[in-house]
């Protein structure tokens, strides 16, 4: 299988995956899937043998069969496909800036300062029952 069939087979099962909906738009419209397809393996090599066996599947006997064939016979693979289709299409910035995704955010953390929950009295009724213990 040659990579132009790898990159057909998976645009296919994708665009049945990820249709354009009223409100979002379909998983070609908006993703290059062939690069999409090698972060993915790049990513997850721990997923390529299910990912290629899954497109091997769907090349050979075409998209709606080896959707009810891998349902039934490789979950490993339906899985992978289906890992690797929706990271593509959530990764794609259309689709984050339709959800209002920015990105991850740095959040500030100062480890030397006291914590909220020490100083506004939540620990008040701890500290004056005291400690309780007992030897095991």
């Amino acid at each position: 299988m040659t990579d132009a069939d790898i990159g057909k087979a998976f645009a296919a099962l994708a665009a049945r995956l990820i249709p354009a909906t009223d409100t979002m738009p379909a998983i070609g419209d908006v993703a290059d899937l062939e690069q999409g397809m090698a972060t993915a393996l790049n990513s997850r090599p721990d997923l390529r043998g299910d990912i290629m066996r899954g497109i091997g599947v769907v090349h050979r006997d075409g998209v709606d069969a080896a959707i009810v064939s891998l349902q039934a016979d490789d979950r490993s693979a339906w899985a992978a496909l289906g890992l690797a289709a929706a990271s593509i299409y959530y990764t794609a910035p259309p689709v984050q800036a339709i959800l209002g995704y920015r990105g991850p955010e740095r959040r500030t953390y100062d480890a030397d300062a006291t914590p909220e929950y020490v100083t506004n009295g939540m620990l008040d009724l701890v500290k004056q029952r005291g400690p309780i213990w007992r030897r095991a």
